[in-house]
């Protein structure tokens, strides 16, 4: 196997690849590789680009370490950060919030997520961005930006209801409850489940099946069945930008975030 670590200063995000197969891990276990805004704006991207330029990649690989995917963004990092930016967002009329999922919907080669655990948030925006998503059985997926006093961001609002219809996805948005396995795959969330297994094995062996055939129809097929994902899931970081930062000057947000880093239930205005 040729491996190595995504040049940066954090091993937060590392890159493999091995039989045709880049695998990119989302490698903060102990927060449930919860998002950084060093993952989000440099190494996550860079591992795409660096993928997607590769010659001996033809298939990428998302995961995460640990047991788990993703649960979102690091909000015990993240509160300050987000609200300059948002800040900015008013001021300058240059919207950014959620573009960490761009460069992955940018990648021509296909794109497969490798779900377990929580996928919460921006891990499920993350998931979403991809071409396809397996899942193990153990998986719980939520969009639980409700109960922050949120609407969901990185390209959601658009990328849910493509995958799963507008119905399941407002009911998803609107609750905040937890998919699982067999719902998930009901409903379009994933398109496999798998059952024990060490992470993202199965996954890998789709991957390397789909590494087998032509380059070229392999390439072209993902650009014509893809054409328009980009510029709705741009288009919906515009409209999710300006409605986040509505929502992050209500009380009702200060309140969603003190609940979850105090673990309490949320008590909202009436």
């Amino acid at each position: 196997m040729r491996a190595s670590r995504v040049a940066r200063s954090t091993e937060a995000v590392t890159y493999q690849v091995a039989d045709g197969v880049a695998l990119i891990t989302l490698s903060r276990p102990e927060r449930l590789n919860a998002l950084t805004d060093e993952m989000m704006d440099d190494l996550l991207p860079d591992a795409c680009r660096r993928a997607d330029a590769d010659p001996d990649v033809r298939v990428i690989v998302l995961t995460g370490e640990g047991g788990n995917f993703c649960a979102g963004g690091d909000l015990e990092q993240r509160v300050t950060a987000v609200r300059e930016r948002l800040r900015a967002t008013l001021e300058h009329d240059h919207p950014d919030l959620g573009r960490f999922v761009l460069p992955l919907l940018a990648v021509e080669k296909p794109t497969i997520a490798a779900l377990e655990g929580v996928v919460a948030g921006g891990g499920l925006a993350l998931a979403l961005a991809c071409d396809l998503r397996t899942a193990r059985s153990d998986v719980r997926i939520c969009s639980p930006f409700i109960l922050r006093g949120l609407v969901p961001d990185g390209g959601a609002t658009a990328a849910l209801v493509a995958a799963v219809g507008y119905a399941a996805a407002i009911d998803m948005a609107l609750t905040g409850r937890v998919i699982e396995g067999e719902e998930a795959l009901r409903l379009g969330l994933i398109q496999r489940l798998w059952t024990g297994g060490p992470g993202p094995a199965k996954t890998l062996e789709l991957a390397r099946q789909i590494a087998t055939l032509p380059r070229q129809a392999t390439r072209l097929t993902k650009r014509a069945l893809a054409a328009d994902r980009y510029e709705a899931v741009r288009s919906a970081l515009v409209t999710e930008s300006w409605f986040q930062s509505i929502c992050m000057r209500d009380p009702d947000f200060d309140e969603g975030v003190a609940a979850f880093l105090e673990k309490r239930p949320p008590q909202f205005r009436p």
